[in-house]
């Protein structure tokens, strides 16, 4: 005698599967990540060639490129030349100040620390309006250095590198702050 499995019976899968997608949708706790924003809900942002007006040079085109790639870094705000920007940031560098520490018992530096001052106007293209308006930007760095060392112009570079990289994250985090 043979016997033939009780066939089970089949429940429909769409709706089970739309119940539990709207019970996950409405179970949300409605938190989400914001992407930075640029000011006036604008997309693109240009950087107005940078003026330096310190002793020492390159800073603008050192700077220039530090901040470019912060902000191609965020895949919602759009790098562009000024002509095709919506927003125009204008920079100027107006003090570096270098303090050196040095060795009691050498002429050797133990620690640089800069300082970068300069202002910062961003303007909308659309209305012209100026959103700031030479705002003041001030960083600090120390340039710590494991032994006591000459100061080499790779040295000095160096404690550049890390004060104009400051600045730039402080200018993009103004950018950014308050919008």
């Amino acid at each position: 005698m043979r016997v033939h499995p009780m066939p089970i019976p089949r429940r429909p899968l769409r709706p089970a599967l739309a119940a539990l997608l709207c019970a996950l949708w409405l179970g949300g706790c409605g938190y989400a990540m914001e992407s930075p924003r640029l000011p006036n809900d604008r997309h693109s942002i240009g950087v107005a060639p940078i003026r330096n007006l310190t002793y020492e040079a390159e800073l603008d085109v050192r700077l220039q490129e530090a901040l470019r790639r912060r902000l191609y870094r965020d895949p919602a705000i759009r790098a562009a030349e000024p002509e095709r920007s919506e927003l125009v940031l204008d920079i100027e560098l107006n003090q570096l100040s270098l303090v050196r520490v040095l060795d009691l018992n050498s002429t050797n530096v133990r620690l640089l620390t800069l300082g970068l001052g300069g202002i910062m106007t961003l303007r909308d293209t659309g209305t012209g309006a100026l959103i700031f308006d030479r705002l003041p930007v001030l960083v600090s760095s120390r340039y710590e250095l494991p032994e006591s060392a000459l100061e080499t112009p790779a040295l000095r570079d160096d404690a550049l590198a890390t004060v104009l990289s400051e600045f730039a994250d402080q200018v993009v985090k103004q950018l950014l702050l308050t919008f």
